[in-house]
């Protein structure tokens, strides 16, 4: 149940495949020119060309 309550961040919303306006000109929206948008990392502007880069979270034990 709270999985279901729990709001997307921005990465998880971009790789599903939604558009989300970009942060800095409120015009544009941010795309990718990865193959596979699931695993892409770096998403930018088609307006302005500002960057979301979202790097992984590695566990090292």
């Amino acid at each position: 149940m709270k999985e279901q309550n729990r709001k997307l961040t921005i990465a998880e919303r971009l790789r599903n495949g939604e558009k989300v306006i970009c942060a800095k000109c409120k015009k544009g929206y941010y795309v990718t020119d990865a193959k596979d948008i699931s695993t892409s990392y770096e998403f930018y502007c088609n307006r302005c060309n500002s960057m979301v880069n979202t790097d992984r979270v590695i566990d090292i034990e």
